[in-house]
């Protein structure tokens, strides 16, 4: 390699470099953006389900509906605008790698080549399970998130609940106090009938009092 060559290949290896440092540093933003998104997700989960009470809000299932969509929906757009980008840097380093290779007069082994068209040939491209990975925790969290929140909201806050509760003691007081009175009229028709029959045999031992003394005499 002559000194022509060696600038030419010292100058296309800063941009190899640049490329790749681009590709490398957009990745780990990307992976940053991903945590950061799902630790506000879980954060949510833990929240929803420390909370005692929730407000009953009318409609809450699909505002929680558009709130998944749209949570997701940026996850997607925010995938796919780095998916492109780093698609470009990645096809600037392969270029400037075949060049690289052509200058120094380098090249992969039979192996490597083989290995490398059979990763171009996969369906699983590194791309597409990567980010298929990231929004399917983000749908995960989302719909765990979701759910919860919408249990929380149907089932009855304990406000409510004391109130049915109050409801039902006072429905069952007024039976009770309905139930006494039909035991006190009951008590009271008794003790007339035990009085009428008190009356009723003292007259009748009278009458026999009078008739035995009738026929002494």
């Amino acid at each position: 390699m002559n000194d022509e060559e060696r600038r030419r290949f010292e100058s296309i290896f800063q941009t190899y470099d640049v490329a790749w440092r681009q590709f490398n540093l957009r990745r780990e933003i990307e992976l940053k953006f991903s945590l950061t998104l799902w630790t506000a997700l879980a954060a949510g989960i833990a929240g929803s389900l420390t909370v005692k009470d929730f407000p009953q809000v009318p409609g809450a299932p699909w505002t929680l509906f558009v709130f998944a969509a749209v949570i997701v929906g940026l996850h997607l757009m925010w995938c796919m605008g780095i998916n492109r980008a780093q698609n470009v840097d990645q096809s600037i380093a392969l270029d400037y790698e075949k060049c690289l290779r052509n200058i120094s007069n380098s090249e992969f082994s039979d192996q490597t080549k083989n290995y490398l068209g059979k990763l171009k040939e996969s369906p699983l491209k590194a791309p597409f399970w990567s980010y298929g990975f990231r929004l399917g925790v983000t749908i995960l969290l989302v719909i765990v998130l979701g759910s919860i929140i919408c249990n929380r909201i149907c089932e009855p806050s304990l406000e409510h609940v004391r109130a049915i509760e109050i409801q039902k003691l006072e429905l069952e007081t007024e039976k009770l106090q309905v139930e006494k009175q039909k035991l006190e009229s009951e008590t009271e028709k008794l003790r007339s009938e035990i009085l009428v029959l008190k009356r009723s045999i003292e007259d009748q031992s009278e009458s026999e009092a009078e008739d035995s003394t009738l026929s002494s005499k």
